[in-house]
């Protein structure tokens, strides 16, 4: 199992990336003005997880198909989708380089903080590109601001590469990188469409457990005593630095989203990109 595998973390992972239900309804409402569910009813989420955007896109009106390859985040789904007309959310464990749908299966698809844990993540692209119709829409969404005080999972990633621990790089981190690759496959990208905000309050001691219990994948490289000695650095920088347990700190985090349309002809792989990197297509 790779360190950035989310089965190890499904339990605790909704409480770890909360998503304010006001902003979310605010966002989605405007998707669905845009892009009316009667239009673009199929959606697809690529990285499901547990289905925090999946469940409220299906409350607006769109039918959605998510994929991941976690089991355990897909199993939490399941049990979240449970108050939903049947069939509004479906569920497949796949792999996003290699999509078990036909062409232009799709009206809308999207990707939230899942690109950047696929190391074929330009595949992953092609496909999501190569299952949604000519003239629907992928859309980048990108939330910021976690649940933990200001500096904490930075000291705590200091102290690992003091260590000799770097957090290896696996698939896209830059996002003019996916915005640029999507444009050159001959896509009319939009940057920045919309964004919305909302305050998030946590404790020190909440975020010094949530680090404990390695809830963030960028947590689990390193080895578990590697994690535990750096645990008791980081305690101890708290203690100096953000006060005691209790303390309470407000985070401010945001929901925003990019837009491309899908061509009717792709262009082209750009230079530079190997073929070699793709996986043989499963049948549908």
């Amino acid at each position: 199992m790779p360190w950035y595998s989310f089965d190890p973390i499904a339990r605790s992972y909704d409480r770890t990336r909360t998503l304010d239900a006001g902003a979310i309804d605010a966002a989605l409402g405007s998707l669905a003005t845009r892009f009316p569910p009667g239009r673009y009813s199929e959606v697809l989420d690529v990285g499901i997880g547990t289905g925090r955007l999946a469940v409220p896109f299906a409350r607006h009106g769109y039918r959605v198909v998510g994929v991941d390859i976690s089991e355990a985040m897909l199993a939490r789904l399941r049990r979240r989708r449970s108050g939903l007309p049947v069939g509004r959310v479906q569920a497949i464990r796949a792999d996003a380089t290699c999509l078990p749908f036909a062409d232009g299966s799709f009206d809308l698809a999207y990707w939230v903080h899942v690109l950047h844990l696929i190391p074929r993540w330009k595949t992953a692209v092609d496909e999501t590109l190569r299952v949604t119709r000519p003239g629907g829409v992928l859309l980048n969404l990108r939330t910021a601001g976690e649940r933990e005080p200001p500096g904490l999972e930075d000291e705590y990633h200091r102290i690992l590469r003091a260590a000799g621990y770097r957090r290896p790089r696996v698939g896209v981190h830059q996002r003019e990188t996916l915005l640029r690759y999507l444009e050159q496959r001959g896509c009319r990208v939009r940057r920045g469409v919309a964004g919305w905000e909302w305050e998030e309050h946590v404790s020190v001691g909440e975020a010094l457990h949530y680090l404990q219990i390695r809830s963030y994948s960028g947590t689990r490289f390193a080895p578990l005593a590697v994690h535990r000695r750096a645990m008791k650095q980081v305690r101890a920088w708290a203690a100096k630095k953000l006060g005691p347990l209790d303390q309470r700190y407000r985070v401010v985090c945001t929901i925003r989203f990019d837009e491309a349309r899908v061509p009717g002809r792709l262009a082209r792989e750009p230079h530079g990109f190997r073929s070699s990197d793709r996986l043989p297509r499963r049948p549908t």
